[in-house]
């Protein structure tokens, strides 16, 4: 009995895992730097970043549309929450407002757990613009942040990844309340 045709397959899976896990470290390491330019007001370089890690998950889905069976790489999932806090950190600078599942192609368990990831950059935000004495822009975030965590409740998560990310939207929501409650004291 030769098992050639199945050591093929799994040494073709081996090699496309391969490729995929390299093309998520790309697009993590593209939308982490993009968060980072936003934070320091490059948004030029930081939608390079975004536009280039939205190229690398096409890149991945056609690999992934012929082996689905590699949707299963944790680090494919990591990268798109990454993406998802980007690039909808991003529209929240440009807009106020942030892009569904749909418009982004993420399915919606790494939206989900990207956006309760963006409150975290959010309140990051409210910090800084606190600093800068902005306290119309922080009230913006927390009313943003409010409405996320609003949301949120609406869910029945298990005990799960997207549960605890959920947690961290209400103590995302605390530290802004409590940058705005400073903010009245002064």
């Amino acid at each position: 009995m030769k098992l050639t045709s199945l050591q093929k397959y799994i040494d073709r899976k081996s090699a496309k895992r391969e490729e995929v896990i390299q093309i998520s470290r790309n697009i993590l390491k593209n939308a982490k730097n993009a968060i980072y330019e936003l934070h320091h007001d490059k948004k030029e370089k930081a939608e390079k970043l975004i536009s280039e890690a939205k190229n690398l998950i096409s890149k991945a889905e056609k690999i992934l549309k012929l082996m689905p069976i590699l949707y299963q790489t944790g680090m494919y999932s990591e990268a798109l929450q990454e993406y998802t806090e980007a690039a909808t950190y991003s529209d929240f600078i440009s807009t106020g407002s942030i892009q569904k599942h749909t418009d982004l192609r993420i399915n919606e368990e790494d939206y989900l757990a990207g956006l309760a990831d963006l409150t975290g950059e959010l309140s990051r935000r409210a910090v800084m613009l606190a600093i800068k004495h902005k306290k119309k822009d922080v009230v913006k975030i927390h009313t943003f942040v409010d409405n996320i965590y609003k949301e949120f409740l609406g869910f029945k998560f298990p005990n799960s990844l997207l549960r605890k990310k959920s947690d961290s939207i209400k103590h995302n929501l605390r530290k802004i309340e409590n940058i705005l409650y400073d903010l009245n004291l002064r």
